[in-house]
């Protein structure tokens, strides 16, 4: 960023002037000479805005007064002077800029512009007159730089301008506007950042502006600085940590000097303290984050200062009514007042579509170091949990209702806020709260897919033990049963379960009674016990009947036909479509009766679990497509990625099979967001099928051991042996005939001891899978095999099933120890377990960064190209 100077004004031979005569301004009769201007020369490249310096010239070519606002570092000063250049042509009288940053009194911006001009001062004259006269006829654009802190003098002189010459365009840039008659305002936002949830390759990444920021500005402290895709993910991650604020990116990349690119990264908590001593040349207050922040703190009145500080206990941003209720006075309209004021002084942003306000984490750090420094945190967090506190125990009971995909968004929106609600409570071990909070939420987390999150808060809160009255103990064991099943982990679902029963008959609260009887129904299924899960969700619809509980008739007719039709993950020991279909059309009606969108959607899942056992592909893709437009209302990401890997699955009957690969892809990257570690199994069963019928074996082998490796970590036999009975269909295309009927051998035996059905389409591949390989065998050769699979523990089975891993193989060949060390193995392990980074990283307390590290170095240690040849390593030797 920094300027080599200003170029000093071209000086005419005969300069005019002016005079007053009768009040009025006269030009003299002098001629005049073209001046050019004296736009700063700046030492480093303009990155990005491309759009924005058209978008301005356009504006210019319209506006008289054109203001660029934003927070301090945002880049304004960079952006105008581009625009500025971009004409310079139009204005042939010149381009002058008038830099007011170093001026500590308004008095002084005539003076400084008349400087810029060249202009001398007239005895008996005041200078502003002057300068009127000087650019009189003039068709000139004058660039007033940095004029918050002189806001009302800038203002002042503008407007003189404005009004006398009308051939004169200004372009101001400010933390502020001007507030002048014709002035159109232009944000200058943060520079454009890169989804961190789905990074794209090197190449497209680095089209994005605060990466190529930071990769010019790195390369010229460190030269050979490149971006690759080891370290794609972490330069990603300090441009989104940074804001995008140009500013800030420009100080880190100058750290590279001195520290490596994680160091860089990981000392962001102090970012304040981290982003300092920029280039020799550049302003006092751009020569470190905090100075930027601080200038513009400074200029603040002291009720702005109070507010500024205390809305730094909001995260991920927040309402009107929020900020008026933790942070106001008794006088709400002077927080709206003043929160006003923030925003036009562009230290708060306003989305105004969200009807939301938030501050860049660079200013909220600093907001919330004076907030503590003043001893005002403990208060104005204490006011914070109980508003949040309040907000879900009303979203509570909305969660079910009509209203449900409303007060999830609101919820969603608040997020961040109440992760810091629940944080303070356990900081200040408010154990109550926490209890309260945590009850309160436990749908919100499940709906939406925050499972682990949700469970490590609702364990946590219910490790107290009940209170002798406690409604929310129960509800929070409940929700953390829920939790429980939905991670896989059914003997913690079982003990939470029953926990919350005992309550819920403590205090005589019947409705919760049937509704723990019906998730123990799913429980009691999950583990294969069938006749009690069809006894406890019979009984739980009973009690909800007795109870006229509408929506908890529809839930439990639901677990009845989830039984009675093998629909979502669910295992079955029988299927009987007639009644599934009328307990999937008595859900469907009472739910929208109710309109519980949620209900809506899971209800279609059984009918179109009942029209894929007809193979009725068209009536399935009907009820796939209606139940996924509901719950994407409602954002519930468990259920639309069981619908997209159902239409996934039409596609794929019916012969599209571009459009199978689509959806399978839409639907793993959702599985892999929640980290349901069995629907990705699943959905990479289903992809392995696809990409075999594309004529692709190795990639359909590949991703079918992933999924056998993922259901078996989980125990779910049924997605287990359909992974068996893939591997046995690419052996088939392989002709390797004994292997695909020693799989196909283990895949009924896996179905047979657990006593679950298969399903149609599953059971039509098998039927000709075996046809196939017994007429390739013949019948003594294939019988001799089958009893041989016979007789192989599952472990055997697994481990015969990953042969032929490749690299893995030959590489322990040559490296028999391969020996990886005990981190190393643990992260092998979770990777086996088909854990994403992100889950692994929050196990073992470590950053993502370096889970991505360790999988490297495993990959190395065992010449392996995939996290497969890894799973298969650990099974061999018996890890999982």
């Amino acid at each position: 960023m920094a300027r080599s100077g200003h170029r000093p004004p071209r000086s005419p031979g005969r300069r005019a002037s002016s005079v007053h005569r009768s009040g009025r301004l006269l030009r003299s009769d002098r001629t005049l000479e073209r001046l050019a201007g004296n736009l700063p020369h700046f030492t480093s490249s303009f990155v990005g805005r491309g759009d924005e310096i058209g978008e301005l010239t356009r504006l210019l070519a319209g506006a008289r007064l054109l203001t660029l606002t934003g927070v301090g570092g945002s880049g304004k000063t960079r952006l105008a002077r581009e625009v500025a250049a971009a004409l310079e042509g139009h204005f042939p009288e010149g381009t002058w800029w008038v830099e007011l940053a170093p001026l500590n009194d308004g008095g002084l911006v005539p003076r400084a512009a008349a400087q810029a001009l060249g202009v001398r001062e007239q005895t008996g004259f005041p200078l502003t007159s002057t300068l009127a006269g000087h650019l009189l006829g003039r068709r000139a654009l004058l660039i007033l730089d940095n004029c918050e802190h002189v806001i009302a003098a800038a203002a002042e002189l503008a407007d003189r301008l404005l009004r006398t010459c009308p051939e004169v365009r200004i372009l101001a840039t400010s933390r502020e506007a001007l507030t002048l008659p014709g002035e159109v305002t232009f944000p200058v936002l943060p520079l454009a950042l890169p989804d961190l949830r789905r990074l794209p390759a090197p190449s497209v990444l680095a089209g994005f502006a605060a990466i190529r920021l930071f990769i010019e500005r790195a390369g010229a402290v460190s030269p050979g600085f490149a971006l690759t895709s080891e370290n794609a993910g972490t330069v990603a991650l300090l441009c989104h940590r940074l804001d995008g604020l140009p500013l800030a990116i420009e100080l880190a990349a100058s750290r590279l000097r001195a520290m490596p690119l994680d160091e860089v990264t990981r000392r962001l908590d102090d970012r304040l303290g981290l982003l300092a001593g920029a280039a020799r040349g550049t302003l006092p207050r751009q020569q470190t984050l905090r100075a930027t922040i601080v200038w513009s703190y400074d200029l603040l009145t002291e009720p702005e200062r109070t507010l500024f500080r205390r809305l730094s206990v909001f995260a991920g941003g927040w309402t009107l009514d929020a900020a008026e209720a933790v942070c106001g006075g008794t006088h709400q309209r002077e927080t709206t007042d003043l929160l006003e004021q923030l925003v036009a002084k562009s230290l708060v942003l306003f989305d105004p579509a969200a009807g939301r306000y938030r501050f860049l984490e660079t200013v909220r750090e600093y907001a919330l170091e004076r907030l503590v420094e003043l001893g005002e945190a403990d208060r104005i967090r204490h006011r914070h949990r109980d508003y949040f506190l309040a907000l879900a125990q009303r979203a509570q009971p909305q969660l079910r209702g009509a209203d449900q995909h409303v007060w999830l968004g609101r919820l969603g929106a608040e997020h961040e806020n109440l992760r810091a609600a629940l944080e303070w409570c356990a900081l200040t071990g408010d154990e109550a709260a926490l209890l309260r909070l945590a009850a309160a939420l436990w749908r919100f987390w499940n709906v939406l897919g925050y499972w682990s999150e949700g469970q490590q808060w609702l364990d946590r809160a219910v490790e107290a033990g009940p209170e002798p009255d406690s409604a929310a103990y129960a509800a929070a064991a409940f929700g953390a049963g829920v939790l429980a099943w939905y991670r896989y982990n059914h003997a913690r679902a079982a003990a939470l379960l029953e926990a919350s029963h005992a309550q819920a008959v403590r205090l005589g609260d019947r409705r919760l009674e049937a509704d723990v009887l019906r998730q123990q129904a799913l429980v009691a299924a999950s583990l294969g016990a069938h006749a009690r899960a069809r006894t406890l969700a019979g009984e739980s619809l009973r009690r909800f009947e007795e109870l006229g509980d509408k929506w908890g008739m529809a839930a439990a007719a639901r677990v009845l036909m989830f039984h009675n039709s093998g629909s979502i993950r669910y295992a079955s020991d029988r299927l009987d479509l007639a009644l599934a279909r009328r307990l999937a059309e008595r859900s469907l009606a009472l739910a929208r009766e109710l309109n519980d969108r949620r209900g809506i959607g899971f209800s279609q899942f059984g009918l179109v679990a009942v029209a894929r056992e007809e193979g009725d592909w068209n009536t399935m893709g009907e009820r796939a497509r209606e139940g996924l437009a509901v719950l994407q209302e409602i954002g519930d990401r468990y259920g639309i990625q069981a619908a997209l890997a159902d239409l996934a699955t039409v596609s794929r009957q019916t012969g599209d099979l571009l459009r199978a690969q689509e959806l399978a892809d839409e639907s793993l990257a959702v599985a892999q967001e929640i980290g349901d570690s069995m629907a990705i199994a699943s959905v990479k069963h289903l992809q392995g099928l696809i990409a075999l019928d594309m004529g692709d074996p190795a990639a359909a082998e590949a991703l079918i051991r992933e999924a056998l490796l993922g259901a078996h970590t989980a125990k779910n036999i049924s997605v287990f042996a359909s992974a068996l009975q893939g591997l046995a269909q690419v052996a088939a295309v392989r002709k390797r005939w004994k292997r695909a009927a020693l799989l196909l051998a283990g895949a009924e035996a896996a179905r047979r001891d657990a006593g679950i059905v298969t399903f149609q389409p599953e059971r039509t591949e098998l039927n000709r899978l075996l046809q196939v390989v017994q007429a390739a065998l013949g019948p003594a050769v294939f019988g001799a095999t089958q009893q041989k699979a016979a007789a192989m523990p599952r472990q055997e089975m697994v481990g015969s099933a990953l042969t032929d891993a490749g690299p893995v193989r030959g590489h322990e060949a040559a490296h028999p120890k391969a020996p990886l060390t005990e981190r190393e193995q643990e992260v092998a392990v979770l990777v086996a377990r088909g854990h994403a980074n992100r889950e692994i990283a929050s196990a073992l307390f470590i950053s993502e960064r370096t889970v991505e590290s360790h999988i490297q170095h495993i990959l190395n240690k065992l010449g392996a190209r995939s996290r497969a040849q890894i799973a298969a390593w650990v099974v061999a030797r018996s890890l999982v």
